[in-house]
């Protein structure tokens, strides 16, 4: 394996880890600034109260949908910041060879 796509790769998972624990404390965040209990939240995305112990462990056998679905069902938000558009890169062409 190529080391660069094994960092690559390892630096993707730590960043969807990430992503995954902070969705799961602003899910539960939510749902306590709601006053709702985990049994209620449930309830409201059709779902279980385990499953919902398990959205707001971070666990990586829930989906991040299921995880969004929770947050904005307690009336959460999930901040969006996308980096500044660079300008478009041209590349030249490709020279095409004859044989």
């Amino acid at each position: 394996m190529n080391a660069k796509i094994g960092r690559s790769t390892t630096d993707v998972e730590a960043k969807l880890a990430e992503l995954r624990l902070n969705l799961s404390r602003a899910v539960r965040t939510a749902r306590e600034v709601k006053g709702w209990t985990q049994k209620q939240l449930a309830r409201a995305i059709r779902s279980s109260q385990p499953r919902v112990a398990k959205i707001e462990a971070g666990s990586s056998d829930v989906t991040l949908d299921l995880m969004l679905k929770a947050l904005f069902t307690v009336g959460g938000q999930w901040p969006v910041e996308l980096p500044e558009a660079k300008p478009a890169v041209k590349r030249k062409a490709k020279a095409k060879f004859t044989v």
